[in-house]
């Protein structure tokens, strides 16, 4: 049963190009620790238009997922990479929204 993990979040004004380093620097970083490659997309659709972004990673199951999951708390350099996600001058702006959908068997 695949299992996708979207992540969406909204950009500050003037840090595109800072949030898409920090989305791929994340991306490799999952890579790295054994997760897979995502994909990383624009929203042009409701209250995202113009400031959104999305990735998401594509396991092949939940099990897999809840693998690679159990594996970041412990990870240092995923752990750099996140404080950049929360922090207040970062170019993502806190809260962001993660969905977990699965496959219907």
């Amino acid at each position: 049963m695949t299992c996708r993990i979207v992540v969406r979040c909204r950009i500050r004004d003037g840090r595109v190009a800072d949030a898409l380093d920090l989305l791929q620097r994340i991306n490799g970083q999952i890579v790295e620790m054994g997760g897979v490659q995502g994909e990383i997309y624009q929203e042009s659709s409701g209250d995202a238009v113009g400031g959104g972004l999305a990735i998401y990673w594509d396991f092949a199951s939940f099990s897999d997922w809840g693998r690679w999951e159990d594996s970041f708390p412990t990870d240092e350099k995923f752990q750099t990479l996140f404080a950049e996600v929360v922090d207040p001058k970062g170019p993502i702006v806190a809260p962001f929204v993660r969905t977990i959908f699965t496959s219907v068997p």
